[in-house]
């Protein structure tokens, strides 16, 4: 049903794993232990860190993670443009529409629903589109989602 929900929704692939810290936070510690993070200061802070490593310290009582793709290929460009070497390459996630803009509420409507079928008094949900501080990638390959 939740498979099915999200597709309705838009979303190519769905996976669902028990909450828990990234399997690769050992990579992402090292990472910014080498201060690889560069200017981007925020991915090294101790909060962030935290969160990273727990789950539970954004949603207090999490157990699982819902995650979700949405394939945005537009199209092949024409040829004549795709061989053009005075043409340079953007990728095509930023042909149209932010896909923050796209994702967000088709995620907050998919919690809406879960809230909705739960039966319980109160689901708690936080809706992320590589926004917050978790391994998003790690858990997508978790999830199966490649």
């Amino acid at each position: 049903m939740l498979r099915d929900e999200a597709s309705a929704l838009g979303f190519n692939r769905l996976g669902v794993i028990p909450a828990g810290p990234a399997h690769r936070l050992d990579a992402y510690l090292r990472w910014i232990g080498e201060g690889m993070q560069g200017e981007m200061g925020y991915m090294a802070r101790p909060d962030r860190v935290e969160r990273r490593r727990d789950p539970g310290v954004i949603l207090p009582g999490v157990r699982s993670v819902v995650v979700v793709g949405l394939d945005y290929y537009t199209a092949d460009p024409p040829s004549h443009i795709a061989n053009d070497p005075a043409r340079g390459r953007i990728s095509n996630y930023a042909w149209g529409i932010d896909y923050h803009e796209v994702m967000t509420p088709r995620l907050e409507a998919l919690a809406g629903w879960l809230r909705g079928r739960s039966g319980a008094a109160e689901v708690t949900s936080r809706v992320y589109v590589d926004t917050g501080a978790i391994l998003e990638r790690d858990h997508g390959q978790t999830a199966g989602l490649g």
